[in-house]
């Protein structure tokens, strides 16, 4: 069943085209990663779909359309990859205030939670720490316990590995997938393909603002006759001329 659908999406920035005829259907209760080289358009589209940025075509979320007034649906929660917020508050009063502003909120659930999400990142001790101070990590994990602690139908991430020691996009990793067993639908934008490929249900490629390629994971193994994602990314890039690859680089290419 599908309740997110893209139609011809194409967004600008002064007078730029940076996507292009875009048309996208997220399936429910699964999880869709989007893939590209940076500068592909993958951010600018989920901004699009959440409602951050306008945009020409069509986005529809259960039905509602969300443009030309762009308006976060009250079934989204989206998380961005911020790497600083420029908010003098501590990380409880960002956390409660975001489970304040997009969820029914009640105080003893949300303690409930809090704790449960802040003891798994090791956050308990950081919790009335202002996050205008914090590092690129210690922000990610305040902002995806902020994710965590609400009650949403749909879950979008924008590089929610980045920033994470490697135990803690573990941890994200099996969090995002629990979602899923209880019946969210995650959709999230990653350089990490190990994790996308562990956890995704459906794929969509992006490459120069154009999704190239949209299929589920098993799919794409049958057509590429391999199930190492890496390599099938790099056989697309390869495919599209993005970028030049040679397979017979040595440490020659290294040495005087």
């Amino acid at each position: 069943m599908n309740k997110i659908v893209v139609k011809k999406l194409n967004k600008k920035f002064s007078n730029k085209l940076i996507l292009k005829n875009n048309n996208l259907e997220i399936i429910e209760n699964n999880i869709t990663s989007i893939i590209g080289p940076n500068g592909s358009g993958k951010t600018t589209l989920i901004k699009c779909i959440v409602g951050d940025y306008s945009y020409e075509g069509s986005v529809s979320v259960l039905g509602t359309s969300n443009n030309p007034t762009p308006l976060l649906s009250k079934d989204i929660v989206y998380i961005p990859d911020n790497d600083k917020l420029d908010m003098e508050i501590t990380a409880y009063q960002f956390i409660k205030l975001f489970a304040q502003l997009f969820d029914d909120y009640n105080h003893l659930k949300f303690e409930k939670k809090l704790k449960y999400f802040s003891g798994i990142y090791q956050m308990q001790n950081y919790l009335h720490a202002r996050v205008d101070k914090f590092s690129h990590g210690m922000l990610k994990k305040t902002m995806l316990i902020s994710s965590f602690v609400i009650n949403k139908r749909y879950y979008f991430f924008d590089e929610p590995f980045n920033g994470l020691d490697f135990e803690y996009q573990l941890v994200t990793k099996k969090i995002i997938s629990d979602l899923k067993k209880s019946n969210k639908t995650v959709v999230l934008t990653s350089h990490n393909l190990k994790y996308v490929q562990d956890i995704s249900d459906q794929v969509v490629v992006m490459i120069n603002g154009e999704i190239k390629y949209n299929d589920s994971i098993a799919n794409i193994y049958k057509e590429y006759l391999t199930t190492d994602l890496e390599d099938i990314f790099i056989q697309m890039i390869e495919i599209n001329k993005l970028i030049p690859y040679d397979h017979e680089i040595t440490m020659s290419h290294f040495t005087d």
